[in-house]
């Protein structure tokens, strides 16, 4: 049985993937915002993790793990559907560089990302 991950608890939903690029959406509800109505920045980080860690994914035949994370929060979100776009910069021996823009539903960007993945082989539990 194939378990569920976290993204999918919060409701992100991987749209497509490959060739170094991604995109993934996430349907705001309640359950997403802060006591100020607004879409929780943990929420967009997890969205644009997602979408990148996807994009890195497509071109590595390793698995990837997030090295780093680098946000910037441009306007608040409160409703509506959101768009991820992850896309691979630099490939490298060991280290992927990935940017990540989001989008609300009336396609304004509202978060621009940046984040370093590195491939592995296993994951020592």
């Amino acid at each position: 049985m194939h378990e569920k991950t976290f993204g999918h608890y919060i409701g992100v939903r991987l749209i497509s993937a490959g060739q170094g690029s991604s995109i993934a959406r996430l349907n705001v509800k309640k359950i997403h915002t802060n006591s100020l109505g607004v879409v929780h920045g943990g929420v967009l980080t997890t969205l644009a993790d997602i979408a990148m860690g996807y994009a890195c994914g497509s071109l590595s035949a390793q698995k990837v793990v997030t090295v780093e994370l680098k946000m910037s929060f441009m306007r608040p979100v409160y409703s509506g559907k959101l768009l991820a776009e992850g896309k691979v910069l630099k490939k490298g021996e060991h280290l992927l560089f990935a940017s990540c823009l989001i989008f609300d539903k009336d396609g304004q960007q509202v978060v621009a990302a940046l984040g370093t993945y590195m491939m592995v082989q296993e994951l020592k539990k």
